[in-house]
């Protein structure tokens, strides 16, 4: 993908919640691979769940922070802050 940014997702699930992590982590798989469809330039890199803070970090690449937003909206998960980060290597 042509001048895509990373950016780090974090949402907040109850501590010790590993169901709740990983339905998260389908359901935002699943809306990049329905929003690629479309023609959105989004790729899903990883999911990282830390249980003792109750926090889940959803890694993608995109154009922008709005595509990944995009992501939330389909996916219907709620996003406490997206994080951008540079060019992935």
């Amino acid at each position: 993908m042509a001048d895509v940014k990373s950016y780090v997702v974090e949402l907040q699930l109850p501590a010790g919640d590993a169901t709740k992590f990983a339905a998260a982590g389908e359901r935002a798989r699943n809306a990049v691979e329905q929003l690629t469809r479309d023609g959105a330039a989004v790729r899903w890199i990883r999911s990282v769940y830390l249980p003792e803070q109750g926090t889940c970090l959803l890694i993608f690449e995109a154009p922008s922070p709005e595509a990944v937003v995009r992501v939330g909206r389909r996916a219907g998960i709620n996003y406490e802050r997206i994080i951008e980060g540079g060019h992935p290597t």
